[in-house]
């Protein structure tokens, strides 16, 4: 069975959520809010920028692309 991920923008979303000092108030983060922004940027731009967009999103980009897209902005 493959998993098919239709929405990886919410996947990273939720991914980087803990990892960022802001929100302590209602969990337990690990201290790496840096990353997270800079996750949560690249993705931003991938989305407004690039142009880059999953089905779900009304785009026709495959996750992997997306992906690829996210890493490029994270070199």
């Amino acid at each position: 069975m493959q998993l098919v991920i239709r929405e990886p923008r919410t996947l990273l979303h939720c991914a980087v959520e803990p990892i960022r000092p802001q929100c302590l108030a209602t969990c337990h983060h690990v201290g790496e809010g840096e990353k997270a922004n800079a996750i949560r940027n690249a993705v931003e731009k991938v989305l407004n920028i690039d142009n880059v967009r999953t089905g779900g999103l009304g785009g026709s980009a495959t996750t992997k692309e997306f992906t690829a897209a996210t890493e490029r902005r994270l070199a």
